[in-house]
């Protein structure tokens, strides 16, 4: 492929990240939190080699000292809503550091208020390549709950980024970022989880709810048995 060709694919490649990274960017309220999120601490391990690449970006992808910036495209579009990240104070009140090794793991929250506290929980697992963001929009459970008086809907976030996303279930054949981190104590981290909600807001740990998508569901029990406190 000649010189004019890579230049051409490469300027394609991050004009177009630039773009979604914008978009993005403009259409999330709460960018700051987002900063603070499993998938972007990940990103920004994952791609520390390519930090250089991150002005690389629209016509400065032509500058001959960018073409080394071909082998971080992936970087550049999975982490692409990240990037600004790098620059920006995070507000981490949804996020924690759980786990041995210490990781980030980061929750969204939807409503938080129903019609007559204490309020139902419902925690609403991801499926295997999906987000927090994502359960939100495509299960549309915060509409779902407050026409039913309300309740204090949560997303938790896998570990992973885009297809790595997924849930580590003891005793299963994991996949994504799961297969390299079997380590990881997804039910201890909900039941962090339960117990942060349960500080913030008012909580009946008699009406809590687990909803899931995918291999979601594999922890749903193991994660309500390790917390006596609620019930599926």
């Amino acid at each position: 492929m000649c010189a004019g060709a890579v230049r051409a694919l490469l300027f394609a490649w991050l004009l177009a990240a630039t773009v979604r990274a914008t978009a993005l960017a403009a259409a999330e309220p709460s960018r700051r939190q987002t900063c603070c999120s499993e998938d972007a601490v990940t990103c920004g391990v994952t791609c520390s080699g390519c930090l250089p690449c991150f002005g690389c970006i629209g016509p400065a992808a032509l500058n001959p000292l960018c073409y080394p910036c071909v082998g971080c495209i992936p970087c550049l579009t999975s982490c692409a809503e990240y990037l600004d990240c790098y620059s920006t104070e995070p507000d981490c009140s949804n996020s924690m550091w759980w786990g041995t090794p210490p990781r980030a793991r980061s929750w969204t929250v939807g409503t938080e208020s129903c019609a007559s506290p204490p309020c139902a929980l419902i925690l609403a697992f991801h499926g295997w390549t999906m987000s927090d963001e994502l359960m939100r929009e495509v299960t549309d459970m915060d509409r779902i709950a407050q026409q039913h008086g309300g309740a204090i809907v949560v997303y938790p976030d896998g570990i992973g980024v885009d297809i790595w996303s997924c849930w580590s279930i003891p005793n299963a054949a994991n996949l994504g970022q799961c297969l390299f981190d079997a380590g990881v104590d997804d039910v201890g981290f909900v039941d962090a989880l339960i117990d942060r909600m349960i500080e913030r807001y008012s909580i009946d740990a008699g009406r809590a709810h687990l909803d899931a998508q995918g291999r979601g569901h594999n922890s749903l029990p193991r994660a309500a048995h390790s917390s006596p406190r609620f019930t599926t």
